[in-house]
């Protein structure tokens, strides 16, 4: 864990964050033998934050 300040430092976080995600998906994929990432499990950001708008 890192106590990144400033902006170029919490980049250089957020990127390496993102490639251990994206290294542990691999792996799991690789492991079970098929893809983890589907249209079934795809979450449609954009209708999310207009159903939280319309409620306030």
């Amino acid at each position: 864990a890192r106590d990144s300040k400033g902006m170029p430092r919490c980049k250089e976080s957020a990127k390496a964050g993102g490639n251990i995600a994206k290294n542990t998906r691999k792996e799991l994929e690789k492991k079970i033998g098929k893809s983890i990432l589907s249209k079934e499990n795809y979450l449609d950001l954009q209708s999310r934050k207009q159903k939280k708008l319309e409620k306030k």
